[in-house]
C-alpha cells in the first residue's frame, strides 16, 4: 500500500526557481512506497518516489518546483537546495 504525501504549494515561486512544467503526469515514477501529491488538487506527481529520494536526488541553488498540469500551481519538491 502506498502513502501519499501533500506537497506544499509555492504561490510565488523564487526569480531563480528550477521549475518542471510537464505536460503528462506522472512527472517521475519509481519502485518506492511513496507517492508525492499536488498539494491543491492532490493529483500524483511523483508516482513511487519517495521524498527522501528526491532531495538526494536533486540540487538547486533556490528552489526546486513542480507546476501541476491539471491546476497550474508550483509544488515545493524536496530537494538539496544550496547556493
Amino acid at each position: 500500500m502506498s502513502i501519499n504525501k501533500s506537497l506544499v504549494v509555492v504561490s510565488q515561486p523564487h526569480p531563480q526557481a528550477s521549475i518542471f512544467s510537464p505536460t503528462s503526469l506522472p512527472i517521475l515514477k519509481g519502485g518506492e512506497l511513496e507517492n508525492q501529491l499536488c498539494g491543491s488538487c492532490a493529483v500524483i506527481l511523483a508516482e513511487g518516489v519517495s521524498a527522501g529520494t528526491l532531495r538526494s536526488t536533486f540540487s538547486v541553488p533556490f528552489q526546486l518546483l513542480i507546476q501541476c498540469p491539471q491546476c497550474r500551481v508550483y509544488n515545493a519538491l524536496p530537494a538539496q537546495v544550496g547556493h
